[in-house]
């Protein structure tokens, strides 16, 4: 008799058999995925809340479901090992479960039959509930359709199935060929560009069908994200990439891994991109927006242009390296995530996981915007940060009639709007002291690269329907767009649920935003304009109370022109277009670049394939066959130049760039030791620890112990501090390191306060004094869990601790 290395902490009540795994589930609540071949437990999924009762296996679906005494029913992704939903319906525990033809059938204790759609998993029926519990079910599969229950009483009853339902919910049918390798056609038509062009477009219009809208609240857009996770994962699993699916915060989209080659002393470059889209309305489209469809040398359809197509113009770029040989000169890693057009939730935390996967990253490659104009090409050096800002003035208890008692008391939107007018003057100036004060001055180098533009002022008024702007030149049309920081307010809201003239609102509103530009320091910005607010508030003499609220913060990034990575990406483009790009900027944010950039010590790239005129995010979105090949060639060109350059780092100085040759050093006078050694998807590669320019401390979880099976030789990375207090320790440790470490009721005691970035973080365990320093978007308290042994993580962030 042979027994396997782990075991459950309570009886194993159900058993499932997942090829190449068996699936067991607990008293304990776990679910845990066992290897036969290796006799040992690959993963235990946690989740429940009380004891696993039933497991079934669905493996046309990937997914493992499993029922509990807490009267859930979750099911998990096979290939991530992650909850992908969890389905809430019965008041009791659930002992059993079936499937057939796209219907999942649940039993409860007290005696309740649901039925869920499996393509959404969402709720579809009840059965008539019966007076004792379902303990087992099971559904014909030939002949009369027919499910079976068996009570706990001893009776079986049989149930007509319900009527067959679309694959997708009544929202189309998805036609499942094309997901298994196989392509329509040969290949050899249909008139652009020969028959790489043809699989390629294929591919793409396949991609454009996932209505993977991540904004949407909706069970269909949300397991269309997942089917849309897959489909990348089987088309780069056929083109010989090693995959992996992660997949941290249940009911958001996961994160989709990809890499090409693992060889060590070659160079290495990630590419980014987003596969999910923005919500699309057939009403405001020519053509139905999930379907792609070519006109006039274009193609339209959601995502086109954002980012699916200039995902798959880096796809079929390696793709066409690999077959031709190119590709064993270096290392490419795909990052593609799925929650882009919201607030990239889980996104930094699957990174930091897996941070091997990353070695060795030399460049940062992202084609995630369009040109400035239609005729000629750019590349994109710099983008504004964001702040936003919620203003709320809060008065009486209820809202008054106007009529009754106006005048009688001091109005909450009247206070409102009075501070928002001090905020910004009639030109767009900011009128809050010293918001400008870490603004560095335009270079006349920058200001050659506006007059370059040669925007045309009437045409740009035109476009925006405007009859004025805040200046009268093209230079500074493009400096105030991306050069300059700015206040803007997005809406004034108040507590009137109507139109009525006669409520008094009881609170207002307000939503800013504010962009920001290199140097500038969000942290302090925050204050800023918090002090004066409060200020003009005073002023006023108000009654009512005033509320100025973070909502979120996004950094800026700014590329070095003059790194050996932007000469690279010109050589490219002026190879492919035969015109060298336009070096421009972006007004708008994607923080995620400078957090790439920061965590991996590499530069980043920002290749616009599209047009101005590609309607990202609008109606009628498209991308021109030419932007889209020409792309597939410049990523070409760029890769090829990064393998026959033979360096593992491609830039030339700056913050963030190593030069050739140099060996980062960890702050103590000795080079980063290396982690562990890995064959993709098993134990983790060699990884240097990174270095921010910005305070980025590295899970314990992901750095080595020493001979002694602790961290106790490792000390928190020494970065730049975005602040300066006397108050910083002499001496640091982790609380795993504390002396007895902490118990639980320790634990419970840390408080921790949140604040902007940049700031810092002050907790208090017991009479111990702490801090760390904060690395990006502003902390909700949600963000923060316990783990035993650590104080706790943001964002999947590890937090050093500085003891007094």
């Amino acid at each position: 008799m042979n027994h396997f290395e782990s075991h459950h902490c309570g009886p194993v009540t159900a058993l499932t058999v997942y090829p190449p795994y068996v699936v067991s589930g607990a008293g304990d609540g776990f679910v845990k995925v066992w290897s036969p071949a290796s006799r040992s437990c690959v993963r235990t999924l946690q989740g429940h809340h009380g004891s696993v009762l039933t497991l079934l296996a669905g493996r046309e679906e990937g997914v493992v479901i499993s029922g509990s005494r807490d009267g859930t029913i979750k099911v998990w992704d096979m290939e991530s090992f992650s909850c992908r939903r969890t389905l809430r319906g019965h008041n009791d525990d659930v002992l059993s479960l079936a499937i057939w033809e796209g219907f999942l059938f649940s039993g409860a204790a007290d005696g309740g039959i649901l039925v869920w759609r499996v393509d959404s998993l969402t709720f579809y029926q009840a059965f008539q509930q019966v007076e004792q519990g379902v303990q087992s079910l099971v559904a014909t599969q030939e002949g009369q359709r027919l499910l079976f229950s068996g009570l706990q009483g001893g009776t079986v009853l049989a149930w007509d199935m319900p009527q067959e339902a679309s694959k997708n919910g009544g929202k189309g049918v998805r036609k499942e060929g094309g997901r298994d390798g196989e392509r329509r056609g040969d290949g050899e038509d249909e008139g652009v560009g020969g028959p790489e062009l043809v699989r390629m477009e294929e591919c793409l219009s396949e991609f454009v069908s996932y209505q993977s809208v991540s904004v949407s609240e909706e069970d269909f857009h949300k397991e269309e994200c997942w089917r849309c996770a897959k489909f990348l994962t089987s088309l780069l699993e056929r083109l010989g990439a090693s995959v992996k699916m992660v997949s941290l915060v249940e009911g958001k989209s996961p994160v989709v891994l990809a890499r090409f080659g693992n060889q060590p002393d070659k160079p290495t470059v990630t590419l980014y991109g987003h596969y999910d889209v923005v919500p699309a309305s057939e009403r405001t489209w020519k053509t139905d927006p999930f379907v792609m469809m070519a006109l006039n040398g274009y193609l339209y359809g959601r995502g086109v242009t954002d980012n699916k197509g200039p995902i798959m113009a880096m796809i079929f770029a390696l793709k066409e390296m690999k077959e031709q040989g190119i590709l064993k000169d270096m290392n490419a890693v795909l990052l593609l995530e799925g929650e882009e057009e919201t607030s990239s939730e889980g996104f930094r935390e699957a990174v930091l996981q897996n941070l091997h996967w990353f070695r060795g990253t030399g460049l940062i490659l992202q084609a995630n915007s369009t040109w400035i104009a239609d005729d000629r090409p750019c590349l994109t050096y710099g983008m504004r940060g964001t702040i936003h800002l919620e203003v709320r003035v809060h008065g009486p208890k209820r809202n008054l009639h106007s009529g009754i008692d106006g005048g009688a008391v001091v109005e909450p939107l009247n206070d409102l709007v009075g501070i928002l007018a001090t905020l910004v003057d009639a030109r767009g100036m900011v009128l809050v002291p010293d918001f400008y004060a870490e603004v560095e001055e335009v270079s006349q180098e920058e200001l050659e690269l506006f007059d370059a533009m040669n925007l045309n002022i009437d045409a740009y008024k035109a476009s925006l329907g405007v009859k004025g702007l805040t200046c009268n030149s093209g230079r500074e049309v493009l400096a105030g767009r991306w050069r300059q920081p700015t206040l803007s307010i997005n809406q004034v809201a108040s507590s009137n649920p109507t139109d009525s003239y006669s409520i008094l609102p009881k609170a207002a509103m307000a939503k800013i935003s504010v962009r920001t530009v290199p140097r500038q320091n969000p942290s302090r910005l925050v204050d800023l304009i918090r002090a004066h607010l409060k200020h003009e508030f005073g002023k006023r003499r108000s009654p009512n109370d005033l509320f100025v609220e973070v909502k979120k913060i996004g950094d800026w990034w700014y590329g070095d022109r003059g790194a050996h990575a932007f000469e690279m990406a010109e050589k490219a483009i002026e190879e492919v277009w035969h015109q060298p790009p336009l070096y421009v900027r972006e007004g708008g944010t994607m923080p995620i670049t400078a957090f790439l950039e920061d965590l991996l010590k590499a530069p980043a790239l920002h290749l616009p394939l599209g047009q101005s005129t590609d309607n990202a995010h609008l109606p009628n979105e498209r991308i021109r066959y030419l932007n889209l090949t020409n792309g597939k060639e410049i990523i070409k060109s760029i890769l090829r130049q990064v393998g026959e350059s033979g360096r593992a780092r491609v830039g030339n100085g700056g913050s963030s760039v190593l030069k050739e040759g140099q060996v980062q050093g960890n702050g103590h006078g000795e080079a980063h030791r290396s982690l562990h050694t890995e064959k993709m998807g098993e134990e983790p590669m060699a990884l240097p620890v990174p270095q921010a320019r910005r305070a980025v401390s590295v899970p314990l979880s992901l750095l080595p112990a020493s001979a002694s099976g602790t961290h106790a030789h490792l000390t928190p990375l020494q970065t730049e501090p975005l602040v300066t207090r006397p108050t910083i320790a002499r001496s640091a440790v982790s609380l795993n390191e504390k002396k007895g470490g902490l118990d639980g009721r320790e634990r419970d005691r840390i408080m921790t306060k949140r604040l902007p970035r940049g700031r810092v973080f002050e907790s208090r365990v017991e009479n111990s004094h702490t801090e760390c320093l904060r690395v990006s978007d502003v902390l909700h308290e949600s963000d923060f869990r316990s783990r035993p042994g650590q104080l706790c993580t943001c964002n999947g962030i590890y937090i050093n601790l500085y003891q007094q």
